[in-house]
């Protein structure tokens, strides 16, 4: 599992606290909820200056449904590191999952502003209100490929048919021959019956 060789190859296995944050989200993964908030509130406790601690217990959070303790949990990241993306994009994901679109916004403007504009780090129904001008031209892009995919579609189905016809045409000439081949032997039979 990727979380437990992270937590095995953390840059500083003396960091204790990394290494429960780690260690918690992959319980959590493993469905172990109640393991994994126990690490994770206990790497917060060792590290309470780590953003990172609090975005595995908020995210440990958020598998267990626990949405407003996670946004809490992402505010106080943000508190420690207002410019990290991260943040931001789990922040958007659970006022998302809220209903909370506006505040979704919001968090997925930031968070394309601090990616530098990344459109592809923001849902598109989200990155339509935030910037609708790189929203159109993902969408002319996806058209561009799905027209490009259904001609590919058709040249591929096109072959298909014409190698079955010609398969077809080939039997039949294959049947002919054989045919013809019958007819020929019983006609040399005949003959030879009549010589004889």
């Amino acid at each position: 599992m990727i979380e437990i060789e992270r937590a095995m190859n953390a840059a500083n296995q003396d960091d204790l606290a990394e290494c429960l944050a780690i260690r918690g989200r992959a319980k959590a993964i493993c469905g172990d909820y109640d393991g994994a908030l126990a690490d994770v509130n206990a790497a917060v406790e060792k590290d309470a200056n780590n953003l990172y601690n609090f975005l595995n217990r908020a995210d440990v959070r958020h598998m267990r449904g626990e949405l407003d303790l996670a946004l809490e949990d992402i505010s106080h990241a943000i508190t420690l590191d207002e410019k990290n993306p991260v943040s931001y994009k789990l922040q958007a994901e659970i006022f998302d999952e809220l209903g909370r679109t506006n505040e979704a916004t919001e968090s997925y403007a930031i968070l394309y502003k601090l990616t530098k504009k990344n459109p592809r780090v923001v849902p598109l129904k989200y990155l339509e209100v935030i910037d609708a001008k790189a929203a159109e031209k993902i969408h002319k892009a996806e058209e561009k490929a799905a027209a490009e995919k259904a001609k590919r579609n058709a040249e591929k189905q096109r072959d298909a048919d014409k190698k079955s016809v010609d398969d077809k045409k080939s039997d039949d000439k294959s049947d002919e021959k054989i045919s013809s081949d019958v007819d020929k032997n019983k006609s040399d039979k005949e003959q030879a019956n009549d010589k004889t």
